[in-house]
């Protein structure tokens, strides 16, 4: 089984969504300019992540992608007072769902010997 292949300007439009938000991040912290919206949406962000694992991820994104996709929603939620989530209560649920993730990730892939033997 291949591993699954990236075309490189994922990974160049990914850097540079992450350089773009943490620079206006740190600009924002510096006090050099003030972005109030930055501190209510920037965890859309990480919806934005997840939709683009879920789409150019040819496998093994799918739940990774969901589970940005449902951080970042409940996270945007409760920044705009709609709900009382936090990170910090549900910290547990993430860690159970990267250990579930990383387990399907082990059972739908097959060792090379295998794959050879086929």
């Amino acid at each position: 089984m291949h591993a699954p292949t990236h075309h490189p300007l994922h990974h160049v439009a990914t850097g540079l969504a992450a350089i773009g938000i943490g620079a206006l991040a740190l600009l924002d912290r510096q006090q050099l300019f003030g972005l109030p919206l930055l501190h209510t949406f920037w965890p859309l962000a990480l919806v934005l992540l997840g939709l683009a694992r879920l789409g150019w991820s040819r496998q093994g994104g799918g739940l990774g992608g969901l589970a940005l996709i449902a951080v970042g929603g409940l996270l945007t939620t409760r920044n705009l007072g709609l709900t009382s989530f936090s990170l910090r209560d549900a910290w547990p649920m993430l860690v159970i769902l990267a250990g579930l993730a990383v387990v399907l990730r082990g059972l739908r892939t097959r060792p090379a010997a295998d794959a050879a033997g086929r």
